[in-house]
């Protein structure tokens, strides 16, 4: 009888999160259709603020609803990236050129993304001493992410190799295409530009849904959008995600008593 429960609990919560990204990328695709005002293709035009009300409501309603699917790994992923592609070709845009998701060259994913994962994983490391003390002072457990303890239980080196290409593939595509190349823009359109780098990176902390890496996160997602902006395409900070992603796998795999303690 529980299963039942929650697997109808599941259900609804699923059509519950596509109703919400539909609703929000066809809000977004409102702000599409209007002229960029600059031939970059970077920043959009001012939207009425009757726009930003009904997209605030929609991102709760992803955040909502993500916290519903939190068993459901991949939703997120899959709903991303086509609120992503389909809010680009309604609104009359090539969503390869949009994103920035055009052929890059060899330094864009390269040089760029390797240079930029060591100069940040301080910044990281710091971030995550100070969570760990923050989370001690206030009496909350420090512990590793959801996902992270669902890979120590994996036992059969299928099961490993299908976590390792959904996290260091799938995930960092996913997220970068929604988070820097869609969102990222649009809050450019009425917020200077740090002030959509701390919206942007505030969300993408938000949903991974832990408070210990919250900070951590927020610098992650901070180094991603210079990386972006830096080099023009979305592909470097795919990289740069996705390396990133796997070596903290290899950790977990090899060392997990760094991440642990």
């Amino acid at each position: 009888m529980n299963a039942t429960v929650d697997n109808m609990a599941r259900l609804i919560a699923f059509v519950f999160f596509l109703l919400s990204m539909g609703a929000f990328f066809i809000v977004m695709t409102n702000v599409f259709r209007r002229r960029w005002e600059e031939p970059s293709g970077h920043t959009f035009a001012r939207i009425p603020p009757l726009h930003l009300s009904h997209t605030a409501a929609g991102l709760a309603l992803i955040v909502f609803s993500a916290v519903a699917l939190i068993d459901m790994r991949y939703a997120f992923s899959v709903g991303a990236v086509l609120a992503s592609f389909v809010g680009c070709s309604i609104a009359g845009k090539n969503p390869v050129e949009a994103l920035r998701l055009n052929r890059p060259n060899l330094r864009q994913v390269s040089l760029i993304p390797l240079v930029a994962y060591f100069a940040t994983m301080p910044m990281l490391i710091g971030g995550s001493m100070i969570s760990q003390g923050v989370c001690r002072m206030a009496g909350v457990p420090f512990e590793p992410q959801a996902l992270l303890q669902f890979f120590w239980t994996l036992k059969t080196p299928r099961d490993i190799f299908f976590f390792f290409v959904m996290a260091s593939v799938v995930a960092p595509m996913a997220e970068e295409i929604f988070f820097r190349g869609y969102l990222y823009p649009w809050f450019q359109s009425f917020l200077p530009r740090w002030g959509a780098a701390v919206a942007c990176s505030f969300l993408f902390a938000l949903v991974h849904l832990h408070l210990p890496v919250f900070l951590p996160l927020f610098i992650l997602s901070t180094a991603l959008l210079l990386v972006y902006e830096y080099s023009g395409s979305l592909w470097s900070s795919i990289i740069f995600h996705s390396f990133f992603n796997t070596m903290t796998l290899m950790l977990a795999l090899f060392a997990p008593k760094l991440l642990k303690s």
